[in-house]
């Protein structure tokens, strides 16, 4: 069974995003799009997690959204709001747990999917496509977006980022000097296209207009029909990366074989696993 709400009106943000949200009763993330931010109500719960901030309401914590994308040419953003959108369409398989977004602009399109496996470990897959319609250059910022949607916060008193590889971690502590860990495993590939690479880019290197963004700068000179590829795994948890509970790769493998959830062309999916296991484990200083 299959939910699909075609168009995009501002006016449906909030009851869109509950509507098309996904979860499997231990973590959970909003019918939310990549480019949007904290206006937008991005939201990634995890079950157990709670803050009090002085004399609000004792909630749960809204995490750092790790799936934030803006997509740039030299002359035009590609976001939903601006008038160079021509097709949206958001699509939840009720089934399988999986959100689709499929969206046309003049120059390019986007697809996207996010997956949440019924195991109990908070995971969530992510794939995210650009097909170009025209030669096209394109740069494009992807990483972990550290201005949250709160209530009742804010719920952070520190935020810190850390690099290693196409990895990106977050740690956070909490008012309750709770600290939260989120572990994403990035693979970025393309097809018909030059992808002059990333790197990874802090929050005061962004450029004049600071950004809240954490994450990586790509370059993508695209000819027409050309694509761009970015994967993810998102893992929650409340202990340090030497500290994890190994991630299940038979468990999660199964849950994605059954849903049906693949990766992007080109993602090697026992590569993509085996560097999911690495990014649990490794230290910053690793070789």
């Amino acid at each position: 069974m299959k939910l699909i709400k075609e168009g995009f009106n501002q006016d449906n943000i909030l009851s869109y995003g509950n509507m098309f949200l996904i979860g499997n009763g231990h973590i959970g993330y909003r019918g939310t799009l990549e480019e949007y931010k904290k206006d937008q109500m991005v939201g990634l719960n995890v079950v157990g997690l709670y803050d009090k901030y002085q004399d609000k309401w004792r909630e749960s914590i809204n995490m750092p959204n790790p799936f934030n994308v803006e997509v740039k040419s030299d002359n035009k953003s590609f976001f939903v709001f601006n008038n160079n959108l021509i097709s949206h369409k958001f699509i939840l398989d009720i089934d399988k747990g999986i959100f689709y977004r499929n969206t046309e602009f003049d120059s390019i399109s986007i697809k996207s999917e996010r997956f949440i496996p019924f195991i109990k470990q908070n995971v969530i897959f992510f794939k995210y496509k650009i097909t170009a319609k025209e030669d096209i250059n394109l740069n494009i910022k992807l990483g972990i977006d550290l201005d949250i949607y709160e209530i009742n916060g804010p719920h952070f008193v520190s935020k810190e980022i850390n690099n290693f590889k196409s990895k990106l971690s977050f740690v956070g502590k909490t008012n309750e000097n709770k600290l939260v860990y989120e572990n994403n495993n990035y693979i970025f590939s393309g097809k018909y296209g030059y992808l002059d690479g990333y790197y990874y880019v802090k929050v005061s290197d962004w450029g004049k207009k600071p950004s809240i963004l954490n994450g990586f700068a790509i370059g993508f000179n695209y000819k027409e029909g050309s694509e761009a590829y970015f994967d993810d795994i998102e893992y929650v948890t409340t202990k340090p990366d030497t500290e994890a509970p190994e991630f299940n790769i038979n468990e999660a493998f199964a849950a994605q074989i059954e849903a049906g959830f693949k990766f992007n062309e080109g993602t090697d999916l026992t590569s993509t696993y085996r560097q999911m296991r690495m990014a649990l484990t490794a230290t910053d200083d690793a070789d």
